[in-house]
């Protein structure tokens, strides 16, 4: 903001939520139990030698939430924010539409990937985290259309070779 303010320098600062592209999101650690037991050792008990999807919880029974951006709905952003001066000296949220929670994509991604799910609850700090992306919505004309199904079913679109104008990660 400072420099901005400053020097005149048209600047706009943009924070991305974390970022996925082409299949890359199918193999991700938050949701296989073979990997989550490395993070959280309470999960260890879990793993009897077969892979499973894992419906996080917090200790209140909560699922966990997370918010994720699509690199195609990041460079949509991106482009939006180029040559507006509205968007100078100021910073925006760039994520999917929605957060998404486990309890929503793990059944999705069990089904798809033909892997059984389990529930478990998380022991220590629980993931939960949303951006708000109104701002760039209102003030650069962000519209994202990637939620996390969409990014998951377009990832296995991926892996079968279908042309979906991304590439393979």
């Amino acid at each position: 903001h400072g420099y901005h303010r400053i020097h005149s320098f048209p600047i706009t600062m943009m924070r991305f939520a974390w970022a996925h592209s082409g299949d890359e999101i199918l193999r991700q650690s938050y949701f296989y139990l073979s990997l989550l037991k490395k993070r959280y050792p309470e999960l260890e008990e879990l793993w009897d030698g077969e892979e499973r999807l894992v419906l996080l919880r917090d200790r209140e029974g909560k699922s966990c939430r997370a918010h994720m951006v699509d690199v195609r709905d990041l460079v949509h952003g991106l482009v939006c924010a180029l040559d507006k001066p509205e968007a100078y000296g100021q910073v925006f949220n760039l994520a999917a539409p929605k957060a998404f929670s486990w309890e929503e994509v793990v059944p999705h991604l069990s089904q798809a990937l033909e892997i059984p799910w389990i529930e478990a609850t998380l022991s220590g700090a629980p993931i939960h985290y949303q951006l708000d992306i109104s701002k760039a919505q209102k003030t650069i004309g962000y519209k994202p259309q990637y939620d996390m199904i969409r990014m998951i079913d377009d990832g296995l679109a991926v892996q079968r070779g279908e042309d979906l104008g991304i590439l393979p990660t």
